[in-house]
């Protein structure tokens, strides 16, 4: 009887065909991304469950499908080359779209091997979906280039207000400000950045900024208007706390420059002011000068009479006296009253000085001073009304003549600067005496405000009135060395170069 021996074991690590089959299956499925295996013809001999699911076709439509239909038309060449490039190095890799059988079209990242399938050469690919990854980037690129755009915008429009922005944090340092703010600062953003408002610079608007700022603890908002007395500047500020995702608070404060508009607003009160003066006065004056007149003719008459009388004489004299201030005082009434008229023309304001000192020649004389003019180079034409604004400088130098000790010198100055972006030709009238006092020095232009014995107070008002028909500016101040020192400013002629154009009737600075 023939002996039977038992089958031989399998082998450890080599699976029988239909599990190797199995597993590859699930390997296969269980990728990623899509999987398929096309062969040396370009057709589909295999692909992945999750192929049919992204593209939308079914088995059998792939199975008559070409790779090279799976992508647009004008993907199709640089495809084909890649695949070659497979069958020729052993791998490749591309990144190309897809159209499904739905018509989206979505991007691929392929790589591709060569193996063998049945014998034959074939290529295994594995493509991952990067449509969405690429829309997110896409995305990404989009909103930052808005992004970026929003915030130049921002800054375009921050920088183009007038009035200066600060942002501060709640410690009180700087994190933004716009251009303006920086041009006062006088500090690049740089070094703006991090400080207290008392650190940008001296004097206003920083120090009333920084004093308001650190009364603003539990309040929303606060408003002041600051004046810098020496510059002759206003400004008005405004701060207001902000609400932020962050912990900390931040403080929006708004410095806007209202120089000209505070000027203006006194140049009309002060013009509303003249002009019910003006009329009061001139009147008077018209009502007054009649009996003046008469009381003129009478003392006249009564000297003749009373002729050789030494007891009476001297009453008499003491009665005209009063009689010619009365009269130089209707004069000035009726010049403060007389409507706001100047005729401009150009001319030269060194040559209205000579005329005035010639004027002024015989009363010097008398009290022991000398007048001497000073021009600190060409002086540039300017337009001016010469009788009228003789008339200013002539009692400009007759004040100052009279304040003087005798043997003072009354210097005349010219000279031409450029001052707020405009240029502006200057003549000052400088005395060697006592000079003003502090607190007279708001109220020298003041009608009928005067400290000398027997003047009217109505010189300068009137001084200062014709020189704003010349759209110019009158200033009074005191020189260090001691004396007066009276200052009137003139645009220059727009002949000349960076002139202004002449003001209108009545215009005041």
């Amino acid at each position: 009887m023939r002996r039977r021996h038992p089958p031989p074991p399998a082998r450890a690590g080599r699976p029988g065909k239909r599990l190797r089959g199995e597993l590859a299956t699930t390997i296969l499925e269980s990728l990623p991304g899509v999987v398929c295996v096309a062969d040396d013809a370009g057709r589909l001999v295999r692909w992945s469950r999750r192929a049919e699911e992204v593209w939308g076709y079914t088995p059998k439509e792939l199975r008559v499908l070409g790779v090279l239909e799976l992508f647009p038309a004008e993907e199709r060449g640089r495809v084909s080359a890649v695949l070659q490039e497979v069958f020729r190095a052993g791998s490749a890799a591309m990144e190309a779209s897809v159209m499904t059988k739905a018509g989206e079209r979505r991007q691929f990242f392929f790589t591709g091997r060569r193996a063998k399938c049945q014998g034959k050469s074939c290529v295994v690919g594995i493509g991952l979906d990067t449509t969405d990854r690429r829309r997110a980037q896409d995305e990404e690129i989009r909103l930052r280039k808005a992004l970026t755009h929003a915030a130049s915008e921002w800054r375009q429009t921050f920088d183009a207000m007038e009035a200066g922005i600060l942002i501060l944090d709640g410690e009180g340092l700087l994190v933004r400000l716009n251009l303006a703010a920086m041009e006062w600062a006088g500090r690049p953003f740089e070094e703006c950045l991090g400080r207290r408002l008392e650190g940008l610079g001296a004097g206003e608007p920083w120090a009333a900024a920084a004093a308001m700022v650190s009364e603003m603890r539990g309040q929303r908002a606060a408003f002041r208007q600051v004046r810098n007395a020496r510059g002759g500047r206003s400004w008005d500020l405004a701060a207001t706390t902000m609400a932020t995702d962050a912990e900390d608070t931040r403080l929006l404060l708004l410095i806007r420059d209202v120089t000209s508009i505070v000027n203006l607003q006194e140049a009309a009160r002060q013009a509303a002011h003249m002009a019910a003066m003006g009329t009061l006065t001139a009147g008077v004056a018209h009502e007054v000068r009649n009996p003046l007149f008469a009381i003129s003719a009478n003392v006249d008459a009564l000297e003749m009479v009373l002729d050789g009388r030494p007891d009476v004489a001297e009453l008499v004299a003491a009665v005209k006296d009063q009689v010619r201030r009365l009269g130089g005082l209707m004069v000035d009434l009726l010049e403060l009253g007389r409507p706001s008229t100047a005729t401009l023309v150009e001319g030269r304001l060194d040559r209205v000085v000579d005329g005035a000192i010639r004027g002024c020649a015989a009363l010097a004389g008398r009290a022991g001073v000398r007048i001497e003019a000073r021009a600190a180079g060409p002086v540039p034409p300017v337009l001016v009304d010469p009788d009228r604004l003789t008339q200013v400088l002539d009692n400009l130098l007759k004040n100052a003549i009279q304040h003087s000790p005798r043997g003072g010198v009354v210097a005349v100055e010219l000279a031409g600067f450029r001052e707020d972006e405009r240029d502006w030709v200057r003549c000052t009238v400088l005395d060697e005496g006592p000079g003003f006092r502090a607190e007279d020095l708001p109220r020298v232009f003041d009608p009928f405000f005067t400290r000398r014995r027997g003047g009217t107070g109505l010189g300068l008002s009137i001084a200062q009135r014709i020189v704003e028909q010349h759209a110019g500016r009158v200033r009074a101040g005191n020189r260090e060395e001691g004396g007066a020192a009276v200052s009137v400013d003139l645009p220059r002629s727009p002949a000349g170069p960076g002139g202004v154009e002449p003001a209108g009737e009545g215009t005041s600075r």
